[in-house]
């Protein structure tokens, strides 16, 4: 039996995961963004019998995006982004991905409060490629949810703090106890170092 794949990738806006701004003042930044993902599969048969088509969701999602210089160099901002699938009827329609708050100063850092990118996800990014690694490369993705529980991927209730000093990167993370999911606690700290010839 031939299998015919055929990949289609629809994009919300231009690019994969785009973003447009639809308020700025100098001061604050409101921005809407997303990607629209679906696969298409048709599976030939023998004649007229055993043909199948049908489409995927690959990951679609929609972002939104507050900023706000609150004094000079200063900025509290705020991210909410939920995934859901065009193709299919699913309950809930809308799955959170991300929701947090942030305040940004260039001289301190950055703390980070919600659901978010983990510490670990720092140095795991690089092999969240799921054409290249699959989705359990690096275990970013324990099966719970995108590893928000265990706080390898978007990790829920934590607070993130992040530094840059010169091409070296620092991030810690306190995960807060979750009775539901039977977790006391959690803690990360991971470091990054970006070389002037493109390495990291």
């Amino acid at each position: 039996m031939n299998k015919v794949i055929a990949g289609l990738a629809l994009s919300a806006m231009a690019g994969s995961v785009s973003a447009a701004t639809i308020y700025e003042n100098g001061k604050t930044n409101v921005s809407i963004g997303g990607y629209l993902g679906i696969e298409a599969f048709y599976q030939a048969g023998y004649g007229d019998k055993d043909k199948s088509f049908e489409l995927q969701d690959r990951a679609s999602r929609i972002r939104f995006a507050f900023e706000h210089e609150m004094v000079q160099n200063w900025i509290a901002g705020a991210q909410l982004e939920w995934g859901f699938n065009p193709v299919e009827k699913a309950d809930p329609l809308f799955t959170n991905r991300l929701g947090n708050i942030y305040f940004n100063n260039d001289s301190f850092g950055s703390i980070w409060v919600g659901k978010q990118w983990s510490a670990y996800y720092d140095i795991a990014v690089w092999t969240d490629q799921f054409w290249k690694f699959g989705g359990d490369a690096s275990g970013t993705y324990d099966g719970r949810n995108g590893g928000d529980e265990s706080g390898m991927g978007r990790a829920d209730e934590a607070l993130v703090y992040r530094k840059s000093f010169g091409g070296f990167g620092l991030a810690a993370q306190y995960q807060f106890e979750n009775d539901s999911s039977a977790r006391d606690y959690g803690y990360q700290l991971s470091g990054t170092y970006d070389f002037d010839f493109g390495l990291s």
